[in-house]
């Protein structure tokens, strides 16, 4: 009996070594500094997510915060989670599905590599609905990184779309958008994008952005599976900034 326990407590063993490591270990941003709300960002269960303390600003740190196949939505209005969808992600690389507030002076955020293999995730909506005041679809910007998830200066991040569920009524055609933030006041954006095929399209897509706001940019039709887009802004001080990344096309 003694034998057939100690082979047991082996086997156990070797299984909790092999097992892969928890999803929190791996989704959540470490750049996110956790607030002492009892919302506070932190690993739940598949995710981290919550509230975080207010970034330094100043600075321009511009940023993309999303990159959507269609309009946000929950679907309904009482939903109690969302089934949200990466599209074109690549087969073999890893992705961390990321959603974050878009309104000025809301620090949230979730994070989540736990991707169906089609690429879904069923996030519930328990901490979202605590949040004060409360976060509707539209206040929301969601992304997928693939391979690195932090956009550093010298690296160009590749981005997937997000697919909302579709609202009642509205209509189920694809139409990606990007959602642009930093943290200063902007004089001006301006786009630049090239697609697989070489082709270029250059615009100013916003001007005088307030302190905060987020800028909706719908893309126009490209062909191939990627284009390469450069975002240059100017800050009403005139600082300039400049990002880069690869948008995987639904």
């Amino acid at each position: 009996m003694k034998t057939w326990y100690a082979r047991l407590a082996v086997i156990l063993g070797i299984i909790w070594l092999c097992a892969p490591a928890p999803a929190i270990a791996r989704d959540c941003d470490m750049n996110v500094s956790p607030s002492a709300s009892p919302l506070n960002y932190k690993p739940r269960e598949s995710r981290c997510e919550g509230v975080f303390r207010e970034q330094v600003v100043g600075r321009t740190n511009l940023r993309i915060i999303g990159y959507h196949a269609n309009r946000a939505s929950f679907g309904t209005p009482d939903a109690r989670s969302v089934l949200l969808k990466a599209l074109s992600i690549p087969r073999g690389r890893s992705k961390v599905m990321k959603v974050v507030s878009r309104r000025p002076n809301e620090n949230y955020q979730m994070d989540t590599a736990q991707l169906g293999t089609d690429g879904t995730y069923p996030w519930p909506l328990d901490i979202l609905k605590k949040v004060a005041p409360p976060l509707r679809a539209i206040h929301l910007a969601g992304l997928v990184c693939v391979d690195e998830c932090g956009v550093g200066r010298t690296r160009r991040s590749t981005l997937a779309p997000i697919q909302f569920p579709s609202s009642r009524g509205a209509s189920a055609t694809l139409r990606p958008r990007i959602i642009i933030k930093s943290d200063t006041s902007l004089k001006s954006v301006r786009v630049a994008m090239r697609d697989a095929s070489g082709h270029v399209n250059t615009r100013q897509i916003a001007s005088n952005v307030p302190y905060g706001a987020a800028t909706t940019y719908i893309l126009p039709n490209l062909d191939g599976a990627y284009c390469d887009i450069t975002i240059t802004v100017e800050s009403q001080r005139g600082a300039r900034d400049q990002i880069e990344a690869r948008l995987l096309l639904p």
